[in-house]
């Protein structure tokens, strides 16, 4: 096995911290009706085609406010997946005591 460092910009400080992804919530699940689901598409779609735009931009200035456009089109997707309705399965206690007895069991 190999001890040699990952070529480029990686650094060991991310698997520290990639450590904790154990300790993190569960995802959030939301319903969206149609007209929300058709207008997280539409932000992501302008999300993409701006970042895409980075990719041959020159101009600092331009390139600062495509990043800024970014951002505001981000919380806009955020807070429109925000205001769609939560899902909770009704499966949700009894499989997250399966899984946390089962772990128990097996150590």
């Amino acid at each position: 096995m190999s001890t040699a460092s990952l070529p480029g910009p990686y650094q060991p400080s991310t698997v520290q911290h990639l450590s904790s992804i154990e300790t993190l919530a569960p995802p959030v699940r939301r319903r969206a009706n149609a007209g929300q689901a058709r207008t997280i598409e539409l932000l992501g779609n302008a999300v993409d085609h701006l970042s895409y735009g980075h990719l041959f931009l020159n101009d600092k200035a331009a390139e600062r406010a495509d990043t800024e456009a970014i951002h505001i089109l981000m919380r806009l997707k955020r807070s429109v997946f925000e205001e769609c309705e939560r899902v909770t399965p009704a499966n949700r206690p009894l499989r997250q005591w399966l899984t946390e007895h089962l772990l128990r069991g097996g150590n």
